[in-house]
């Protein structure tokens, strides 16, 4: 007997352990909540959570329905012993769940209180990131040891209320980087600029360090929010995993002192939405006010709101690029694979220029307006697809506007996001459509040739 009520209570926490499995696995796809969980010990999950915040909340789940199946198991227990009464086998039956309940309930808080209280460090979770070119080491070659990218108004939030800085070590050049260290949190005073010779010293940080403050040096494309910012060294499909998702509110131009002799024109495209979607807008270097810092200079530009480029409200993801000259053509054309003939069903754009978001049909071929089935890109070009030209709204009821980046050529647009268009109908009475909606499709175009 003793034997089936372990049997079953082994079979419980493999369902709960299972469950927990198989939630976590939808937490890969980091997407926005479609739905509001419930709070879990006082926390619940942001509304764009990431992988260790689902693991997070799960665990403190897995925790709370576990400890319920226990204390279910032991009261039910108790009222088989209380009914049993004449039935020696089915006392101790009873006692035999009663005692493997009271276990259950001793495993799960000891689990809950050496992952809370006897070793905090355990219960906070971190994803393993590649390595990163630019940044510091805070406590570099120890157990706390701490990659760290962009400024930090708290560190004991984001690492732990036990985690001390110590030490650093950069891992760019020291030249190229600037790192201040503070006592306070929110950068507040007393603060102090740490420098080292190589990015193989390690240096000594003051005692009680609670915010750190770093400013790349080098030029390119920069996010910023405050004090923190973060360096575009390449397309990120996913801010979240820089801890810099919806943050941005100004994107800088930094510009060295050959980039300002040769004309250098660096570009970004900024999207609401990860992996490159939803509303889009084009940032250029030389828009915007130039402002000289040192033999170089700066240009700085607020992210949010409407203009000819675009229009976005908060960043996700973002693409960049180095404007340059280009020799080759982009076709546009109103049928998949670019069937048809010139002049009547596409049109070539030979050696295009630096071209602003304009209509598609302002290129003389006539109908291709909300109706781009193909692309055709020869050269280094980089082309911007809108479905309704920014800035963004249109007609009685404004709609957010759909982008799409494209490097190479797409024989086949109806199989993109911006493709998905057109008439839907939800609701037919009889022939009748009764409520209906347009999806924008494809109405203009921006062209940069880049390096």
């Amino acid at each position: 007997m003793k034997h089936k009520t372990n049997k079953k209570i082994l079979i419980i926490f493999s369902l709960i352990i299972l469950s927990t499995l198989l939630l976590s696995s939808f937490s890969l796809a980091q997407k926005p909540l479609e739905v509001d969980y419930p709070e879990v010990f006082g926390e619940t999950l942001p509304e764009k959570p990431v992988l260790p915040e689902y693991i997070k909340y799960i665990f403190n789940l897995a925790l709370l329905l576990g400890g319920l199946v226990a204390f279910g198991a032991l009261v039910y227990g108790g009222f088989r012993y209380l009914t049993s009464v004449g039935s020696p086998a089915a006392m101790d039956d009873a006692k035999n769940q009663i005692t493997a309940g009271i276990l259950g309930l001793v495993i799960l808080l000891a689990s809950y209180l050496i992952l809370t209280t006897v070793n905090p460090q355990l219960a906070i979770l971190k994803m393993k990131k590649p390595f990163i070119e630019q940044g510091v080491i805070l406590n570099p070659g120890t157990a706390n040891e701490q990659y760290v990218r962009v400024s930090i108004s708290n560190l004991q939030a984001v690492f732990g209320e036990t985690f001390n800085a110590q030490t650093l070590k950069f891992l760019t050049s020291p030249s190229d980087i600037k790192a201040r260290v503070c006592s306070n949190i929110d950068y507040n005073e007393p603060c102090q600029e740490i420098t080292a010779p190589d990015t193989n010293t390690i240096v000594s940080l003051p005692a009680q360090t609670k915010s750190i403050s770093l400013h790349l040096k080098l030029p390119g494309i920069y996010l910023v929010k405050d004090e923190e910012e973060i360096f575009l060294s390449s397309d990120i499909p996913n801010l979240a995993l820089n801890n810099f998702e919806d943050k941005a509110t100004q994107i800088k131009f930094k510009l060295s002192k050959s980039d300002v002799q040769n004309g250098t024109k660096y570009g970004a495209i900024l999207h609401e939405d990860r992996e490159y979607q939803g509303q889009a807008k084009i940032f250029l270097s030389s828009q915007g006010p130039f402002a000289a810092v040192g033999d170089g200079g700066e240009v700085i530009q607020t992210i949010s709101g409407a203009t000819a480029y675009g229009c976005v409200n908060n960043v996700s993801s973002a693409h960049i690029f180095t404007i340059t000259t280009s020799t080759g053509d982009i076709k546009l054309c109103k049928n998949v694979n670019c069937e048809g003939t010139s002049g009547t069903d596409w049109i070539s754009i030979s050696s295009p220029e630096e071209l602003i978001p304009v209509n598609i049909d302002s290129f003389g071929l006539g109908g291709l307006n909300d109706n781009l089935k193909a692309i055709e890109i020869n050269g280094n070009y980089l082309v911007v697809v809108f479905a309704n030209h920014p800035p963004c709204t249109t007609g009685l009821n404004p709609q957010p506007y759909k982008s799409q980046v494209f490097k190479t050529s797409n024989p086949d647009l109806t199989k993109e996001p911006i493709g998905d268009c057109g008439f839907v109908c939800y609701w037919w009475l009889g022939p009748i459509c009764v409520y209906s909606t347009t999806f924008l499709c494809p109405s203009s175009v921006a062209i940069y040739p880049i390096k």
